[in-house]
């Protein structure tokens, strides 16, 4: 039960990451887009510059970040595990959204 709050924590910075790295990525391909040519487009989705399947790996990614911060910063290589959930997770989610 101890661990709940940080779950909290986590899960909160997950949804944040999801949306901030989605709406950069959106940010940039309209950059781009208004400088020139857009270096990837998402045709299928009605957000042009990003897409919802691409979503969750922000989150992901962001997860893995602060995982590999907390392991440098305390100078402890086991920390190092805390990257592996949410690349797994990453790896399932790409391999749903290949299938379908």
């Amino acid at each position: 039960m101890r661990y709940l709050p940080l779950l909290r924590y986590v899960l909160f910075f997950y949804a944040v990451m999801c949306i901030v790295g989605a709406g950069l990525e959106w940010a940039y391909g309209a950059l781009w887009g208004m400088l020139g040519t857009a270096p990837w487009l998402y045709p299928g989705s009605a957000l042009h510059y990003t897409s919802l399947e691409v979503l969750p790996m922000w989150g992901f990614g962001s997860l893995v970040c602060v995982a590999i911060y907390e392991a440098v910063m305390r100078r402890d290589k086991h920390y190092l595990v805390l990257t592996m959930p949410p690349l797994v997770l990453a790896a399932l989610w790409v391999l749903l959204w290949s299938r379908l």
